[in-house]
């Protein structure tokens, strides 16, 4: 598949960052000098494309309809219960949103990032700065990295959930991208030192193989507490608003504090099981679908298929109601898990046992404040086997997803 290619290999924009030194690669050197200039000339980001409406500007090509992605009007729940059934095919009523000015949330000078892919790079960069300005504090450096895939080849990557696909990159591409990645940690305080070689090395080594087979990577990897490293993948004709919240959810990750350190510590010793991970990935689908909601405006819905988007919470709901269906089970930890346990949290929120703000400016996560969530916490134990029981609610003006007031009033 042909994708389109910016004028550079790479453009790797660097947020003013602290970090020094050289590389013994000159072409990585060279790269490196000329996306810096690159970024520091304020034209290339003067028109944001994601919030501007398709109807003024020509869509790039990764913004086709998600026509996979529109909310499926049968879904159902566990509970599939309705009420007052609508006579008449009304158009829902919305609330007119005003557009995020994306220019007015600055570069933030611990996320660097590499894209080789054909989405710009303004683009990119405008939803990190604006995720990144809802934590509370930020204290880990960050590298992104960014790369297109063509079709599915039917593979898999050995140890790792990544599909195979045709390879777009060609292999000077790959070997200079690896090279800038090695830069960029002998660079860092903590995966610069000595003792970290074999660390380096291992990664890197995992990096070319995902790479060089056209994995469909979506991670987060924290190499040390403060060092964190996310990768991602995706077709050129990946809907715009699945990007947004693909690159949302695993900036998140690695906004976390409590990933790498003394929390993994406390949780193992209270005795790790399959909900630790289930709490981790349901704070960055819950953080990424209220952050998606600021960022696109009614326009973008109309333009994309969104017509019946009614907030975050009820489209959490709806994602996860179709997750129910198509696999006829209700346990958090299934197909799904990241949205599934955003709903989980989300009905701790509602029954007031968790803080709404916790989450989305990232407190939540520090001081290991989640290790608090496990079996032996009955709030955490209802809100685990409850999390499911929600409806939708029809009339001819509007249509909601809510949980069910016996589990609210419980």
């Amino acid at each position: 598949m042909n994708v389109k290619k910016t004028s550079a290999l790479l453009a790797l924009l660097l947020f003013a960052s602290s970090c020094g030194g050289t590389s013994d690669n000159p072409d990585s050197s060279a790269a490196i000098e000329k996306i810096e200039a690159q970024a520091a000339t304020p034209t290339t980001t003067t028109t944001p494309t994601t919030t501007t409406p398709p109807t003024t500007t020509t869509p790039p090509t990764t913004t086709t309809p998600p026509t996979t992605t529109t909310p499926p009007t049968t879904t159902t729940t566990a509970t599939p219960t309705t009420t007052a059934t609508p006579t008449t095919t009304a158009t829902p009523t919305t609330t007119t949103r005003v557009p995020v000015n994306l220019d007015l949330y600055p570069d933030n000078s611990k996320i660097d990032l590499i894209n080789l892919s054909a989405t710009p790079t303004s683009d990119l960069r405008n939803w990190a700065n604006f995720a990144s300005s809802k934590m509370a504090e930020r204290t880990a450096n960050i590298l992104v990295v960014g790369y297109n895939i063509g079709e599915s080849t039917g593979g898999e990557i050995p140890g790792m959930p990544f599909g195979t696909h045709e390879v777009i990159l060609s292999q000077s591409e790959i070997d200079l991208l690896i090279a800038q990645i090695e830069e960029w940690m002998i660079n860092d305080s903590c995966m610069g030192r000595d003792d970290q070689r074999g660390h380096r090395n291992g990664e890197l080594e995992s990096y070319r193989l995902w790479l060089e087979n056209g994995g469909d990577v979506s991670t987060h990897r924290g190499l040390c507490e403060e060092t964190r490293f996310v990768m991602m993948a995706w077709r050129d004709d990946m809907p715009t608003w699945d990007l947004q919240n693909f690159l949302v959810h695993e900036l998140y990750h690695a906004f976390q504090h409590d990933l790498e350190g003394d929390c993994n510590d406390i949780i193992d010793q209270q005795g790790r099981d399959e909900y630790v991970h289930a709490v981790v990935e349901g704070a960055a689908d819950y953080f990424t679908f209220f952050t998606g909601d600021e960022i696109y405006t009614d326009e973008n819905r109309r333009n994309y298929g969104r017509l019946e988007y009614r907030g975050p919470a009820d489209s959490l709901m709806k994602e996860a109601g179709g997750s129910i269906e198509r696999t006829g089970t209700n346990d958090v930890t299934g197909e799904g898990i990241a949205t599934r346990a955003a709903v989980m949290l989300r009905l701790m929120v509602e029954k007031g046992w968790l803080s709404h703000e916790s989450i989305l400016d990232g407190s939540f996560n520090h001081n290991c404040a989640r290790a608090d969530l496990n079996s032996s916490n009955p709030d955490f134990v209802f809100a685990r086997e409850n999390w499911f029981r929600f409806e939708v609610v029809q009339n001819t003006n509007n249509r909601e997803w809510r949980f069910l007031d016996s589990v609210l009033n419980n």
